[in-house]
C-alpha cells in the first residue's frame, strides 16, 4: 500500500471488508442451503419403502451426520435385490390378477351383448305387435267365435244322441233294432 494515501487505504478496506462480508454471508446461505437440501434428500430417501433400515437407526427430528448416512445408504444398498425380487414378485402378481378381471370382464361382455340382442329382439317383437295388435286381436276374436259357435253345436248334438238313447231310440237309422214294443 505504499504510495497511497490514508484515505484511499480506507476506502480500500472498507470495501476490502464488504466484500469479506458479503463472501462470508454468501458462505452462510450456501451453508444452510446445502443443509437443507441434505435434511430434504434424507426426508425423501427415509420415506423410500427401503427405508426400514434407516427407520431402526434414524429418529425423525435430526439428520444424521454423512459418516452415518453412508453407511445407512450401503446398507440399503445391500438390501437392493431382494427388494427389486419383491417388487417383481408384487408386480407379477399384478398382472395375473389383471388378466384374470380381463378374462372375467370379456364373459361379463359376451353376456350382456347377449342379453342386449335379445332385448332388442324383444322390443322389435312388442312394437311389432303393437302396430298389428288391432288387427290381430279382431282376427283371434272371430276365430274364438267360430269355435264357440262350433262347440255349442256339438254340444247340442251330443246331447240330443244322449237323450235318444235314453228313450230307446236308435242312435242313428242304420242301427234300427226290430219293431219296438210300446211304452
Amino acid at each position: 500500500m505504499a504510495g497511497t494515501s490514508r484515505a484511499e487505504q480506507q476506502q480500500l478496506i472498507a470495501q476490502y471488508a464488504a466484500q469479506t462480508d458479503a463472501a462470508d454471508q454468501a458462505h452462510q446461505q450456501a451453508l444452510h442451503a446445502a443443509q437443507a437440501a441434505q435434511r430434504e434428500a434424507w426426508e425423501t430417501i427415509s420415506a423410500s419403502p427401503l427405508a426400514n433400515v434407516i427407520r431402526g437407526h434414524d429418529s425423525d427430528e435430526h439428520v444424521p451426520t454423512a459418516a452415518v448416512q453412508i453407511e445407512l445408504l450401503a446398507s440399503m444398498r445391500t438390501q437392493l435385490p431382494a427388494f427389486e425380487e419383491r417388487i417383481n414378485a408384487d408386480r407379477a402378481e399384478a398382472v395375473r390378477r389383471a388378466r384374470a378381471q380381463v378374462v372375467e370382464l370379456r364373459a361379463s361382455v359376451e353376456t350382456f351383448r347377449t342379453d342386449a340382442a335379445r332385448i332388442k329382439a324383444e322390443q322389435e317383437l312388442r312394437r311389432r305387435i303393437a302396430t298389428e295388435a288391432p288387427h290381430q286381436h279382431q282376427q283371434e276374436a272371430s276365430a274364438r267365435d267360430g269355435a264357440l259357435q262350433q262347440q255349442a253345436r256339438q254340444q247340442v248334438a251330443a246331447q240330443r244322441r244322449q237323450a235318444g238313447d235314453l228313450w230307446g231310440e236308435p242312435a242313428s237309422p242304420v242301427m234300427r233294432p226290430g219293431p219296438r214294443t210300446g211304452r
